[in-house]
């Protein structure tokens, strides 16, 4: 994932960078389109504020104008592009200065840097960040035990996922009730019941989400017991004698 950004040096690694000194003109900003990109998606740069005649844009993905980050030069008098040691395969300038992107990745998240230079050899910078979510894989829910004894044992539920996400749990298909959710870890992830009651056995899943993707894994069914019915379920096996 691409760093955040910091104020751009005197010294670029760009293309033109030894030939031009930084404009204070108008602000340039950067904006994806779409606004939530979704792992797979054909996503676009916008560029807003540009002014004048410019001669050539440069783009970088990371937090400063290095050559590290430079993912591509673009020529505006002869439409000519130059991949950077940043370029992907995936990237292409418009005229206008705009950056497409084809089949946007996760890794292709972070901030992004335009730097246009103009006829008097004047640069301007303008920044933008693109967060690109993932389609989520469904999540499973690992339990400690599921077969307790009301009031003696206490439950763990773990919702697996490798996607970082948010998460929510269901208790017999519905939103979990609120004196359940007291167990939940501040992540979401981990459910704990201390001294687990009778009403709570019954189905449990856990749901992860973000902005483009939903996924709910399969229940986990537990079941409670009373105290009393324990060792008739459960009999607790006769010691073995060995033969004279």
């Amino acid at each position: 994932m691409r760093g955040l950004a910091e104020p751009p040096s005197a010294e670029s690694s760009g293309p033109f960078s030894t030939a031009a000194f930084l404009s204070t003109g108008a602000e340039i900003s950067v904006t994806p389109e779409p606004e939530q990109p979704a792992e797979g998606d054909n996503i676009t740069l916008v560029v807003h504020g540009l002014s004048g005649e410019l001669l050539a844009y440069n783009w970088y993905a990371g937090p400063t104008l290095s050559l590290a980050y430079l993912v591509a030069s673009y020529i505006v008098s002869t439409g000519d592009e130059i991949p950077g040691p940043a370029h992907t395969g995936r990237e292409a300038v418009r005229p206008d200065g705009s950056l497409d992107i084809q089949g946007v990745l996760p890794g292709h998240s972070g901030t992004y840097i335009l730097q246009t230079l103009n006829r008097q050899f004047q640069t301007e910078v303008g920044y933008g960040h693109l967060r690109v979510y993932e389609i989520l894989a469904q999540p499973v829910v690992m339990a400690n035990s599921t077969e307790l004894v009301e009031r003696r044992d206490t439950l763990r539920l773990i919702c697996s996922s490798p996607s970082p996400a948010e998460v929510r749990w269901f208790f017999n298909g519905e939103a979990l009730p609120i004196a359940i959710r007291l167990g939940l870890s501040p992540d979401g992830r981990v459910l704990t019941r201390h001294g687990i009651r009778r009403e709570e056995a019954g189905a449990y899943q856990c749901e992860v989400w973000n902005p483009v993707s939903v996924s709910r894994s399969e229940p986990i069914d537990l079941t409670v017991y009373c105290e009393s019915s324990w060792p008739q379920r459960h009999p607790v096996p006769k010691p073995h004698r060995r033969g004279n």
